[in-house]
C-alpha cells in the first residue's frame, strides 16, 4: 500500500441471466472479469441440460466457458409466483452441475442455489435440494461421468438416477431396497419392503419411511402435470393468454371476475389474488384434486405420529423436519375457496375449519421462520386476506 491505499486485484462478474443468458460475440473478456450463469426459465422445469428444450441455454453456457475461466453458477428450484410449491429438480440438477463442472474443470468460483433461504422457500424437500447441491459440486464427477463418455443419452440419465438413489439412501435413512424401480402405481407397496434406518433426516425409521413416501408421491404428481398440455380457457385482462396451451410448469393469470379456475366445483387449492387493482394469479396446477392433498397429509400425519417415541429437544427437531414439508400441501388447502359450496374443502379438512387450519398454518410458518409467499409478496399479505 502506498499513502493508505491498498492495491489488489478482483474479479467482476456480468450476472448472465434472461437476455444477459446470451454470450457475446467477436469481443475478448479481461482475464478479471467473469460470469454468473443463471439460466432462468431454463433448470427450474425438471429437464435434464441435454434435453432438447434446454439446447439454447446449453449452447450459451458454452460460449461462455469458452470466453473465461471465470465462472459462476446460479441454478434454480423455485416457482417465483408461489413459493409454497413442489418442482421436481432432484434428477435434473445434477445434470446442469455435471454440465458445468465438466466445462470448467471443477474449477467454478461460486455456486447458489435460488430459494435456499429460510424465510422464502423451505419446503416441498428443499432441504433434500440443498443437500444433493451441496454434495454434487464435491463429489459428482467421482461418481458419474461427463455426459460425452456414455455411449447414449438413456445410460447418461441412469447414471445419475444412481447417484440420486445413493443420496437418498443416506438422506431418508435406507439401508436397504430392491431392484424394482419404483412408477406411480407400485411406489408404495416397493418402498414397504426398502429397510430404513433411525439415522435419516426425520427421525426413526418409521418417519423416514413415511417421509421418503411423501417425497417420491409429490415427484410422481409433479411428473403428470408436467406431462400435461392444458388450454386456458378464461382471458387474462388484455386477453393473450385465452385458449393458450400450457407446456411447461407455469401460471395463467386471469380476470378478477373469472372466478375459479374451472367449474364451481372445481378441487383446485389454487388461487392467490394479487394486489394488483385488476387482476388476480391463479396458479398452473391443474392436478391438485382434494385426493391428492388428502394422501400427502396422510403421509405427513403418519411421520408427524412415529415421533411421539421421542421426548423433549430430540422431538422438536425432527418434528420441525416433517413439519416444513407439510407447508406445501396445507397450504392449497388453505386457500380453498370459502365462498363457493362443493369446492375443495369449502367444509374444513378432516374435521377441522378452513379458518382453524389457517391459524395453524400461520403459526407453523412463523415458527420455522417462513415468511414469503413468492418471490415480492410476504405471507402476512394472505394472512390479511383471510382474516387472521
Amino acid at each position: 500500500s502506498q499513502n493508505g491505499i491498498i492495491n489488489r486485484e478482483f474479479t467482476l462478474y456480468i450476472f448472465g441471466y434472461y437476455f444477459m443468458l446470451k454470450a457475446p460475440s467477436n469481443i475478448s473478456m479481461n482475464e478479471h472479469v467473469g460470469v454468473i450463469i443463471a439460466p432462468i426459465k431454463y433448470s427450474y422445469e425438471a429437464y435434464f441440460i441435454y434435453d432438447s428444450v434446454n439446447d439454447s441455454a446449453r449452447s450459451e453456457i458454452e460460449k461462455w466457458c469458452s470466453l473465461t475461466k471465470n465462472i459462476a453458477f446460479w441454478f434454480y428450484c423455485v416457482t417465483f409466483n408461489n413459493y409454497f410449491s413442489f418442482i421436481d429438480v432432484f434428477e435434473s440438477l445434477l445434470s446442469w452441475v455435471e454440465h458445468i463442472y465438466t466445462l470448467t474443470n471443477g474449477n467454478v468460483t461460486y455456486a447458489y442455489m435460488q430459494g435456499a433461504s429460510l424465510d422464502h422457500q423451505i419446503t416441498g424437500f428443499q432441504t433434500f435440494k440443498q443437500y444433493i447441491y451441496s454434495r454434487a459440486f464435491i463429489e459428482l464427477m467421482n461418481k458419474v461421468k461427463s455426459r460425452n463418455e456414455y455411449a447414449s443419452i438413456d445410460s447418461y440419465k441412469t447414471a445419475i438416477r444412481n447417484y440420486l438413489t445413493e443420496l437418498e439412501n443416506e438422506f431418508f435413512g435406507i439401508s436397504y431396497r430392491s431392484a424394482t424401480a419404483l412408477t406411480s402405481s407400485n411406489y408404495e407397496t416397493v418402498i414397504n419392503g426398502y429397510t430404513f434406518t433411525n439415522n435419516g433426516f426425520y427421525g426413526n425409521s418409521d418417519a423416514n419411511k413415511y417421509m421418503y413416501e411423501l417425497y417420491m408421491y409429490e415427484r410422481f404428481v409433479y411428473q403428470d402435470m408436467l406431462s400435461r398440455k392444458v388450454k386456458t380457457t378464461n382471458s387474462d385482462v388484455n386477453g393473450k393468454l385465452s385458449g393458450r396451451v400450457i407446456d411447461r410448469y407455469d401460471y395463467v393469470v386471469h380476470s378478477s371476475s373469472a372466478g375459479v379456475y374451472t367449474s364451481s366445483t372445481a378441487n383446485l387449492g389454487i388461487d392467490f389474488f394479487n394486489n394488483t387493482a385488476n387482476s388476480c394469479k391463479y396458479y398452473y396446477c391443474p392436478n391438485y384434486t382434494t385426493t391428492i392433498l388428502n394422501k400427502m397429509m396422510g403421509y405427513y400425519e403418519n411421520a408427524i405420529n412415529a415421533l411421539s417415541i421421542y421426548e423433549h429437544a430430540a422431538i422438536e427437531i425432527y418434528r420441525q423436519n416433517v413439519i416444513i414439508e407439510s407447508l406445501y400441501p396445507r397450504f392449497f388447502i388453505c386457500m380453498a375457496n370459502t365462498t363457493k359450496s362443493g369446492y375443495g374443502y369449502y367444509n374444513g379438512y378432516n374435521g377441522t375449519s378452513l379458518q382453524t387450519m389457517r391459524q395453524n398454518l400461520k403459526a407453523d410458518c412463523q415458527a420455522v421462520g417462513y415468511n414469503y409467499f413468492s418471490e415480492s409478496v410476504t405471507i402476512n399479505y394472505l394472512y390479511s386476506k383471510w382474516g387472521i
